[in-house]
């Protein structure tokens, strides 16, 4: 899920998409070891606020991972992950500020590939900006929700990252939200 524009309601959405897959899965979205089966990452890593909209704060697990010298190993990359009273599991963006640059390409397709083993589906908050490390993502991604008002400027705005997608050859289905 990816912001048009800055207060769009993509995190609204992504938080509530996220909550509506468990909801419709067996056992509210959990599997027969109580493990959830819906995973909200959320990337906005300057501004996220998932944890907010689901009542989990921020254990600091995701910066952890960013200053790590080292791939992550599976094990830590769980470790990150918060069980919320939503049916969902969550890794919080932090609370702290942490450059954009702290994230790399190899570092979130890495995370993305161990949670898409472990999860049925993995929904992600992606910040606005176009950064090097969004790209491996919406590569990996089934499909990408692109969050928009319906006013003039606010779909032209739409526009550019779509064509950004058209232009990095991205063949994914791209699902406008108002």
């Amino acid at each position: 899920v990816i912001p048009s524009r800055g207060g769009g309601g993509a995190t609204t959405v992504a938080v509530n998409l996220a909550v509506s897959l468990a909801a419709k899965m067996p056992n509210h979205g959990k599997t027969d070891a109580g493990h959830n089966r819906v995973l909200l990452l959320d990337l906005d890593i300057q501004f996220g606020n998932t944890g907010t909209y689901v009542d989990v704060e921020d254990n600091g697990a995701l910066v952890d991972l960013l200053a790590g010298n080292t791939e992550p190993t599976p094990e830590r990359i769980l470790a990150a992950v918060q069980k919320t009273d939503h049916g969902i599991d969550i890794i919080t963006a932090p609370t702290m500020f942490v450059p954009v640059t702290a994230m790399t390409p190899d570092l979130a397709g890495h995370i993305l590939r161990v949670l898409r083993r472990h999860y049925a589906y993995v929904i992600i908050d992606l910040p606005r900006a176009a950064l090097d490390w969004v790209e491996p993502l919406v590569k990996m991604s089934n499909r990408l929700v692109l969050v928009s008002a319906g006013s003039v400027p606010c779909i032209r705005q739409a526009k550019r990252p779509v064509d950004l997608f058209r232009y990095l050859d991205i063949d994914l289905k791209i699902a406008l939200s108002m």
